[in-house]
């Protein structure tokens, strides 16, 4: 019993050198034909990201009120895609354009609070109000900027994404109110590369330029779009 258990591996592996062997072998006129079965794995096609897209557009006005200098205005923001918008978040800036200097850089900023619309359904419009208080500089020219992101924008989904808005404004001035040039109406291409100017070095939710140093006039009142 023993001795026919030890000859069971050699029987199996002359039968495999058999059936190997006989991959073409003539038998009385046929052909004993090896086949290997081939398994169709399907190909899985990946699935366009989701997402929405945003446009946007800006008042800004300077003040001098109860011993205060600032500017106020208001950021309002449309969503131009199928889907509600996700973690909606709204910076602003003020910037400045020191004499003698040929670039603005950033003087100060704040969150606008966004509680009154979190969040915008798909064609939904809304303006959030801000206002930033702050110390005048003899001879300088004022800008404000807006940068909107989501964390649904079409294209990077899951970061914070999104595009910005600058405003150009004087401080005792009665009608510095937006001119209805509004920029685009945020159809970016979504392969991360938006044009810019350099306008912002932040927190990452932006891919901006030389680090906060701005070119231009200061009355620009277009839009960009910024890597999260």
């Amino acid at each position: 019993m023993l001795r026919r258990i030890l000859l069971i591996p050699f029987v199996l592996l002359a039968l495999g050198a058999i059936v190997g062997a006989a991959a073409a072998l003539d038998v009385d006129g046929g052909t004993i034909q090896a086949f290997e079965l081939e398994a169709n794995v399907p190909t899985l096609t990946p699935q366009p990201q989701a997402g929405t897209k945003l446009s946007a557009y800006k008042t800004a006005k300077g003040f001098s009120e109860e011993g205060q200098t600032g500017v106020r205005g208001e950021v309002c923001v449309e969503n131009k895609g199928d889907e509600p918008t996700q973690e909606l978040s709204i910076d602003d800036i003020v910037q400045v354009k020191k004499r003698g200097r040929d670039h603005f850089e950033d003087l100060i900023g704040t969150s606008v609070d966004v509680s009154e619309k979190p969040t915008l359904a798909p064609g939904e419009s809304h303006c959030y109000p801000y206002k930033i208080t702050f110390e005048l500089l003899d001879g300088a020219t004022y800008r404000n900027v807006a940068m909107i992101t989501i964390t649904n924008y079409k294209g990077h989904v899951g970061s914070p994404f999104g595009i910005e808005v600058k405003k150009g404004f004087e401080m005792n001035d009665d009608d510095q109110d937006d001119d209805g040039d509004h920029g685009d109406d945020g159809d970016h291409d979504d392969d991360g590369d938006h044009d810019d100017d350099g306008d912002h070095d932040d927190d990452g939710k932006h891919d901006d330029g030389d680090g906060g140093d701005h070119d231009g006039d200061n009355h620009d009142d277009d839009e960009d779009g910024h890597d999260g």
